[in-house]
């Protein structure tokens, strides 16, 4: 009976071992996701600002239609880059 005892002491060891570890890894990846989503919103205000001056830029030069036309164009264009990204990470 000493043998299932001591079986049973080490399993529990083992077990709260690995919950610490766990524990540590799910912190991590807390703090990962978390700083590639301020990244992510970092990224979509600074393209939403650089959009707003090329309109702005545009639309004093060049009549309001033709900055909306043109930031509206390089807009597509910037999301049909990252899709065509995003199919060829997906293929691989």
């Amino acid at each position: 009976m000493t043998h299932f005892g001591e079986l049973l002491a080490r399993a529990a060891d083992l077990v709260e071992a690995e919950g610490r570890t766990l524990r540590a890894s799910g912190v991590r990846f807390s703090v990962a996701l978390g700083i590639i989503v301020l990244a992510v919103l970092s990224g979509a205000a600074g393209l939403a600002l650089v959009l707003t001056g090329m309109y702005l830029s545009i639309a004093a030069n060049a009549g309001r239609p033709a900055g909306a036309l043109l930031t509206g164009m390089a807009s597509l264009a910037i999301g049909g880059v990252l899709v065509w990204i995003g199919n060829r990470i997906g293929e691989a």
